[in-house]
This record gives C-alpha cells, structure tokens and sequence, in this order.
C-alpha cells in the first residue's frame, strides 16, 4: 500500500491486558522470530520515513509503541503501520495471532483507510484462532481470501466481545466517529493518545547471533 494515496489512514492493535512489561516481551520475541532484534539506538529519521511507507517485509526498520488504558485494553502503534497485520510466508500466522498466543489475550488490529469508512479488521484469540473481516479498497486482494463471503465484506467483530454500542459503530463514517470511535472507545471513551517513546528493532543479519 502506497499511503501517499490514502486519503486518511489509521491503523492501530488493541490487545485486552494492561501489562506493558508483559507486552514488551512478547513483542521482542515475536519479532526475533521474524529475524529482528531490538535496537539500542534510534535509528536515522530518513530511515523511519522510509519504513513507514513501505511493507513490513521491505521495511528497514520496524518500530512498536504501546500505552495501557485503564479500561483494561493497551493501544499499539506501529511503523509500518500495518505490522502485525502481516504474515511472514503464506499459510503462517499473522504476527498478531502470534502475539494474542504469547499473551495470553484477546488482540484485534484496525486499518481504517479512508472516510467512507471502508477498513480491515483482523482478530485474533488466545486459542489462536485468527478472523478477518473488512475491505481495502487499495489493495483489495491482499485479504481476498479471507474476506471474500457476502458477511466480511463489512468489518465486525466475530470472536472478541466488545460493547454492543462499539461493534454497531465500526461501519461507519470515519470523521471522529464510526471505526475510530471503537479505539476511543476501547481506550476509556476519551481521546486516544498518541504513543511517543518507542522500541526499534532491526534486521539480524545471518551471522549474528
């Protein structure tokens, strides 16, 4: 996806525990899986530019930031922002049903990517059952497979609980309400944070250990 061509874009994971150290673990183990290692550096701002407009799997660098809510839920943002949405090879997991394993908890990622309120969202249990619902119209064949029935064309939720009043709401318009108003929601009803400090990570290289 080409996100200079979207005219707006939000995509975010919500995770259902509160436990950041439990959360920061998880994250770097998924991701050594994925052959890279955190970071003790930031790294230089083109190269983060760079990756934030690329695919996961083309991405120089990765970056996680993660904040808990008192509702009971943490909200991660990502670069690319479509991180843990993506699967290493065809047939594995995504890394977001990875991570809900590692965790122990409910997960779901939200792409959002324009106003018409077209998005994907993708769910993922403890149990490691992983659902997609949702359309993109930028690159509609990337969830294809999964979304094709007459019932995913419309994100809603189909494995997580979630308030009547925020799976109603997920359809909808994209102006500060409909499915940014699930993350508000899902936050604490109040604005959502934008994550700051982050955890970089980078390619491990072959002979690296």
């Amino acid at each position: 996806m080409d996100l200079s061509e979207v005219n707006f874009f939000t995509a975010r994971v919500m995770l259902r525990t509160t436990d950041l150290d439990d959360v920061e673990r998880a994250v770097d183990q998924v991701l050594l899986e994925e052959r890279h290692v955190r970071l003790n550096a930031r790294p230089d701002e083109a190269s983060l530019q760079r990756s934030a407009a690329l695919q996961p799997k083309d991405a120089p660098h990765w970056i996680v930031a993660a904040r808990a809510y008192p509702s009971g839920w943490t909200v991660i943002e990502s670069t690319p922002p479509w991180l843990f949405a993506h699967r290493t090879h065809e047939g594995q997991p995504r890394l977001l049903a990875k991570l809900a394993q590692r965790l122990g908890c409910d997960a779901f990622h939200l792409g959002v990517v324009d106003t018409d309120g077209d998005c994907i969202l993708i769910e993922a249990a403890p149990d490691g059952r992983c659902v997609t619902s949702g359309f993109d119209p930028y690159e509609p064949e990337s969830f294809r497979d999964e979304t094709a029935s007459d019932e995913n064309v419309e994100a809603h939720f189909q494995i997580i609980d979630v308030p009547p009043s925020l799976q109603d709401e997920i359809g909808g318009p994209c102006d500060e309400v409909g499915p940014s108003r699930v993350l508000f929601g899902l936050a604490g009803g109040g604005a959502l944070e934008t994550c700051s400090d982050g955890w970089y990570y980078g390619v491990r290289l072959a002979t690296q250990r």
